[in-house]
């Protein structure tokens, strides 16, 4: 009798599975949970952690994982770009088997075979296998029947298997262009507690045209310290983001062909570079390129003029007596020009004026005229260039005592015979 119980209790299920409607139930991401379900019921979604993993020009290559003993029976991914849709089959990926994978330890599988589904009695106390018809609605894959989920065969499942991970590219798409992808995956075979793979992602952008350097060039000063020049550029293309830049340069001063300088060739994320200690009023000769994963695109060059600064001091300052109350002042240029120099101002005290002169041009000397003798005078020198005033010369201490040329105050000329006298008086 309790055999013919067990036969009676498997029979009315198999007349049920036939003549009952199918109605959607809502699955849960991730791994079944355990709990009884009636009547037709979704097979819960397993998260394929779904990523994009390279991004090409015309391609995306992507990864999925799946449970390394599983046999994929089906495997689609719906390319979507507005209202586009292009459906892929993706059976044809590369798997590679995930670090510490472990051996499926399904014993119901092992002992019923794939296609079998797991029925109990509502006691749970046994099990017999049972064919359960599936089929696929759309992308929701459903199983019929009455079922009871066995919480050992979810631990099992979750922590026995490992995963495989399966790598696939999507070629022949636009360059930097968005797609939402769609990824559906079902296994070989089903049990009552079984599942299928699922995931989705959006605004996946295909990188630039591989070929086109960076644009938009340019120098500036920071808008929030002065002191600081910035090299800028932008991606090659709107709206398609590039993951690293290679950046060199080399410099040349326009004041002067002893200064000269180069910089060692940098990788960075940033769309600028900021320099604290540059070379002033140089030119400078900037390349850069951007690398997309593995490809590196083709030279973007510009020339900018990096700003002046502040020129050094004068070198050498010297004075001379020129006459009775005019005092030549002489220097030598800046070492460091730092840019053009407009002009140049001295500055001379004694002990009775202060005196300051701006002598527009570029002349290294100044005749001051108009002095009073017998008087120490302190001279100092400071350059001018674009940038503004530079640092004084160091200063010197001049006797200004009025040796210079003589001269004639009184002259008389007197001729006595064959002889001419001349009597004159200097100062």
């Amino acid at each position: 009798m309790a055999k013919m119980n067990d036969i009676a209790w498997i029979f009315p299920c198999l007349v049920c599975l036939a003549g009952t409607s199918v109605f959607p139930a809502d699955g849960v991401a991730g791994l079944p949970t355990s709990g009884k379900t009636i009547g037709h019921t979704k097979v819960q979604a397993v998260d394929a952690n779904f990523t994009v993993t390279t991004r090409y020009a015309t391609a995306l290559e992507v990864q999925w994982e799946v449970y390394p003993n599983d046999e994929i029976q089906y495997c689609s991914l719906d390319i979507i770009h507005g209202s586009t849709l292009d459906t892929r089959d993706c059976l044809q990926a590369t798997t590679k088997m995930a670090e510490k994978s472990a051996d499926s330890v399904l014993d119901y599988s092992k002992k019923y075979g794939k296609n079998n589904a797991i029925a109990s009695k509502f006691n749970g106390e046994a099990f017999s296998p049972l064919n359960l018809q599936s089929k696929l609605n759309g992308k929701n894959f459903w199983y019929e029947k009455e079922v009871e989920r066995d919480t050992s065969f979810m631990d099992q499942l979750d922590e026995g298997r490992g995963n495989s991970v399966v790598f696939y590219n999507i070629t022949g798409l636009d360059v930097c262009t968005p797609y939402d992808l769609e990824l559906t995956i079902i296994p070989l075979g089903y049990e009552t507690d079984s599942y299928y793979y699922e995931g989705a992602l959006e605004k996946e952008y295909t990188g630039p045209d591989e070929t086109l350097p960076p644009k938009q060039l340019s120098c500036s000063i920071s808008e929030q310290n002065e002191d600081i020049w910035i090299f800028s550029w932008q991606d090659p293309m709107n709206d398609c983001p590039t993951s690293k830049f290679n950046v060199s340069w080399t410099a040349q001063s326009r004041w002067s062909s002893d200064f000269a300088g180069s910089g060692l060739p940098i990788i960075t994320t940033e769309h600028k570079i900021e320099f604290s200690d540059y070379l002033p009023y140089a030119d400078y000769f900037f390349s850069v390129s951007a690398v997309h994963y593995n490809v590196t695109s083709d030279n973007g060059t510009t020339v900018c003029t990096s700003p002046e600064r502040a020129p050094s001091a004068p070198q050498n300052v010297r004075a001379t007596d020129y006459d009775q109350t005019s005092l030549l002042v002489e220097w030598d240029a800046p070492v460091a020009a730092n840019g053009i120099i407009k002009s140049y101002v001295v500055f001379m005290n004694n002990s009775k004026e202060s005196i300051s002169v701006d002598v527009i041009s570029q002349d290294t000397f100044y005749e001051a005229t108009g002095l009073e003798s017998c008087l120490n005078y302190s001279i100092e020198v400071v350059a001018v260039n674009g940038a503004g005033y530079g640092p004084p010369s160091d200063m010197i201490t001049h006797f200004f005592k009025a040796e210079g040329k003589n001269r004639l105050l009184y002259q008389s000329i007197n001729s006595i015979g064959s002889n001419l006298f001349i009597f004159s008086v200097q100062i």
